[in-house]
């Protein structure tokens, strides 16, 4: 039980920070921001329950996908207007790159972490 409820505190806490940074950030950076908290939720999971940590990802930036915005560039590029396809289309484009910036800082961070050379004490 007490898993469950260090969860949902972690998704309280999710909540939280894009109220906060829908208050201070324009909406690229707020899903950056939310993106990036995510992945750390996501890596920090994979190290606990020894779990992969795409699994837990998928899971936490799946709200984040922009899918209005997906709709609107395929109708506005059905319809013919390349004025609206090209505005939903770097909007769409802009929000994935967010996500994907957020997602790879905390990714190569770890990364950086569990791959570095060990001190030649901890060698020994």
């Amino acid at each position: 039980h007490i898993f469950f409820q260090i969860v949902g505190k972690i998704s309280c806490l999710r909540n939280d920070i894009r109220e906060l940074a829908n208050s201070h950030c324009g909406t690229r950076q707020n899903i950056g921001y939310t993106a990036l908290f995510a992945s750390l939720y996501s890596e920090t999971m994979a190290r606990i329950r020894k779990y992969p940590a795409i699994s837990y990802l998928i899971i936490a930036v799946l709200p984040l996908i922009p899918g209005s915005s997906i709709y609107y560039t395929a109708l506005e590029a059905v319809k013919g207007n390349m004025d609206g396809f090209i505005y939903y289309g770097t909007e769409t484009l802009g929000t994935a790159g967010a996500m994907a910036v957020g997602i790879l800082l905390v990714s190569t961070a770890v990364r950086m972490w569990h791959t570095r050379p060990l001190s030649p004490k901890a060698k020994k």
